[in-house]
């Protein structure tokens, strides 16, 4: 019905996991003798499963006209991989080996299949970030955190803005969905946003909700460009955060600045990276609407300075002018 009228869907798999008691199938006929120790995961090593599952992933994708395969990952598999009886003739490895070259064939079946979809491997947050599986898919979902802790997102997003050049988030948890603030949603912002809303709530506020959003749409492109952390990594809410997307093809970019509610220091003086030294760039201030004009040897070296209140954050874009 979603497919008739334009909608696309998501459906979550998660193959490698099947809870059932011994010397039973489930009742889509997966062998017990499939399950790795009698545990609840399964042989991804097997070429038989990974047929059978490529077989009825495939049925259930065509049948329900799906746009986006998801896949979970919700155990801790290392002590099945270096149990000895898996591990024979002291060859510890060689299970999980096979296992992960299992796995990655299976994806590598359904694109091939659907070479348009996107695989969204949420796997329980971040059991997936490994090298191979990010050149298939991407973490849309990428943890089970309580989206809601606003600096612990922005500690995420400025580690992973340095490996994965596109992934997800959620702008709140679920006991925050009916209000919006600027320090909430601007920490939010990544390449690809879950707003989070909660339509039926009185006094929504949809104009900065709007507001907001095309800011992001905005910046979107940007996280293509070269990224630069302005801080240092830091995680809970004692430190400022902050950091630089820059295309120097078009020679413009923007950063983000974030002081977590405990930060002592009230302003900041940020240097910018990559500026073609010898030109003039307009930064704007996107929450106050200032515009400045600074030469590129004043930002690279001098550095301007930024003045904050306790838990507020700012975007500010930049071009060369």
């Amino acid at each position: 019905h979603g497919a008739k009228h334009g909608v696309k869907t998501l459906l979550w798999f998660e193959p490698e996991m099947a809870r059932l008691p011994e010397n039973e199938s489930d009742p889509e006929g997966i062998p017990y003798k499939y399950h790795l120790l009698g545990s609840p995961l399964v042989d991804m090593g097997d070429p038989d499963f990974v047929d059978w599952c490529f077989d009825r992933f495939s049925s259930i994708l065509d049948t329900g006209k799906i746009s986006l395969y998801r896949q979970d990952y919700g155990v801790n598999p290392a002590v099945i991989f270096t149990h000895p009886e898996i591990n024979t003739e002291g060859r510890v490895g060689m299970m999980e080996n096979r296992y992960a070259r299992g796995y990655w064939g299976l994806w590598d079946k359904l694109i091939d299949r659907y070479p348009h979809m996107m695989i969204d491997d949420c796997a329980a947050g971040g059991g997936r970030n490994d090298i191979d599986s990010m050149r298939r898919a991407v973490p849309l979902h990428k943890t089970d955190h309580d989206y809601s802790r606003q600096d612990d997102k922005q500690s995420m997003h400025q580690s992973l803005f340095g490996w994965l050049p596109y992934f997800g988030a959620c702008m709140v948890g679920p006991d925050k969905c009916s209000e919006v603030n600027p320090y909430m949603i601007q920490s939010t912002y990544a390449p690809w946003v879950a707003l989070c809303a909660n339509v039926y709530a009185e006094g929504y506020d949809w104009e900065s909700l709007r507001r907001y959003t095309e800011l992001w749409r905005e910046i979107n492109p940007y996280y293509t460009a070269d990224y630069y952390p302005l801080t240092a990594w830091s995680r809970g809410d004692k430190a400022w955060r902050g950091w630089e997307f820059f295309d120097p093809k078009t020679e413009s970019g923007f950063l983000q600045l974030f002081r977590p509610a405990n930060a002592a220091e009230e302003r900041r003086a940020v240097q910018l990276k990559g500026l073609c030294e010898g030109a003039v760039y307009e930064l704007w201030d996107r929450e106050t609407d200032r515009r400045t004009v600074i030469p590129a040897s004043t930002l690279l070296h001098e550095g301007f300075v930024v003045e904050m209140e306790a838990e507020s954050t700012v975007t500010i874009t930049f071009r060369r002018v």
